[in-house]
């Protein structure tokens, strides 16, 4: 299984360009959090106002949808960067380790290609 988690840590070396895209993936992950957050209070203001003052709501349902679609698209990029995604390791790990190298650079060609 993937090692990953708050400790992970891109090696970005001595790259200015890697240390912006890790710096700027962080700064998404953040956004993202935030916007999550900002959605629950959403929603609990949206069953307050249905349910305690018995009254509709008008854009509370609309907010919540583009701050959720809003969240999966910029927290992508820092999920990518900690390699956060679910995946499946039983095939990798039963293969040799070349095989297991060209099979992960074959996943990140076809993501970038599918992506860009």
């Amino acid at each position: 299984m993937a090692e990953h988690g708050s400790a992970f840590v891109i090696k970005t070396g001595d790259s200015y360009f890697l240390k912006i895209v890790n710096y700027m993936s962080t700064i998404a992950g953040w956004c993202s959090a935030s916007m999550i957050v900002i959605d629950v209070g959403i929603t609990c203001q949206m069953i307050f106002v249905r349910f305690v003052l018995n009254q509709s709501t008008i854009w509370q349902t609309e907010a919540v949808i583009y701050l959720i679609i809003s969240a999966t698209l910029i927290g992508l990029s820092y999920v990518q960067s900690i390699r956060g995604h679910v995946n499946v390791d039983l095939i990798p790990l039963m293969l040799p380790l070349k095989a297991r190298l060209f099979l992960a650079l074959l996943t990140q060609t076809v993501a970038i290609v599918m992506v860009a």
